[in-house]
């Protein structure tokens, strides 16, 4: 049973993401939000996407007023709760309709991004050890390592926006639909 705690130890918790609602007796819940946190940094630095890392302030900000708001909230509130992690099983296992129905675009963004992580691994060896025994100039060896060095970047971009535009498309059509439904049984209702 969690029970709640000094609030300056809880504040003094709360500034790193998840520990506050562990020290609360959440451990789901913190271990969760951690796990979140870090692998969003640590994602970002390993492919060079730091734009990524960006969302880290999100989940920190999420994590400290989380925890205060929990440990202010009345006892019989507090002692109510449920420690549960932010996925769910069901939730995730609901969301694979998507994955099914588009298995194609799935498959491809995966296989783009494993090629994308995979060249920001060779292309240093590549540009550097490989080109100069081409004789090129350098400005050419330059513009050649310059480019390669974006390439992962813009894979994982252009997978995004995919991505983006296949989901609107899928509300789109959602959203015909129930109107399609709405309509019909409105007419229904006028005979």
């Amino acid at each position: 049973m969690t029970r709640k705690k000094n609030k300056l130890l809880t504040f003094l918790w709360s500034l790193i993401p998840g520990a506050g609602e562990m020290y609360l007796g959440f451990f789901k819940m913190g271990t969760s939000l951690m796990a979140l946190f870090l692998l969003l940094l640590s994602f970002s630095g390993f492919l060079n996407f730091y734009v990524m890392s960006l969302l880290s302030p999100v989940v920190w900000f999420y994590s400290f007023f989380h925890t205060n708001n929990l440990n202010s909230l009345p006892d019989e509130e507090f002692y109510a709760l449920e420690d549960s992690y932010l996925l769910h099983v069901s939730s995730i296992r609901a969301g694979t309709s998507f994955f099914r129905s588009h298995r194609r675009f799935t498959a491809g963004c995966l296989i783009l991004f494993g090629a994308a992580v995979l060249w920001n691994n060779l292309y240093p060896l590549i540009c550097h050890n490989l080109l100069p025994f081409l004789l090129l100039p350098p400005s050419v060896i330059d513009f050649i390592y310059a480019l390669a060095r974006i390439i992962p970047q813009t894979v994982v971009a252009a997978a995004l926006i995919a991505a983006g535009v296949l989901l609107i498309r899928g509300k789109s059509k959602e959203l015909n639909q129930d109107r399609g439904a709405d309509e019909s049984a409105l007419s229904g209702k006028e005979q």
